[in-house]
Parts: C-alpha cells; structure tokens; sequence
C-alpha cells in the first residue's frame, strides 16, 4: 500500500487572499500590560502633570480673549483669574 500524502500547500495562498492580507495594526504607544505597576503609576502621574499646564493655559488663553471681545477691556477679564482661582485650577 503507498504511503498517504503528508503536507501540502495546495489553495492556501487563495484562501488567504480571498478577504485580503493585511498588514498588522499598529498603535499609537505600546500597552502598560505586564509592566511593573509602580513604573506605570508615575507614568501616569507624570502625564497628568504634564498635560494639567498645558490645558490651564489653553483656559486662559481662550476666556482672555473672549472677555476682550466682548467687553473691550481687559480689567474684567484679568480680575476673574486671581490667584485664589489659579489655586482652584491646582497649577503646579
């Protein structure tokens, strides 16, 4: 009796082009899966440090320059962020 095929890589490459091959996906950053938590946690304070300035300002900026548009002074406008809401907005 002969022996019964053992492989063969007939209609694969068909198969596999049927829905398309595609590349593999790629993220915006790596994920913190697996990593040792403490590193992860002060990665996380860090970002928010960070970014925390960066939106603070943007604050400012926007209603400094909508309180000037609609008032036409500046007075107003710097009045609304005195230090007291500097603190609220917890600047670092």
């Amino acid at each position: 009796m002969a022996k019964s095929k053992n492989h063969t890589n007939h209609n694969q490459n068909s198969k596999a082009h049927r829905n398309g091959i595609k590349r593999p996906k790629t993220n915006r950053s790596r994920s913190m899966k697996g990593v040792d938590p403490k590193f992860r946690k002060n990665a996380l304070y860090a970002l928010v440090g960070s970014v925390r300035p960066l939106l603070v300002f943007l604050i400012l900026r926007s209603h400094l320059s909508s309180a000037e548009s609609t008032c036409g002074t500046q007075s107003r406008s710097v009045m609304m962020f005195t230090p007291s809401f500097l603190l609220f907005l917890r600047v670092p």
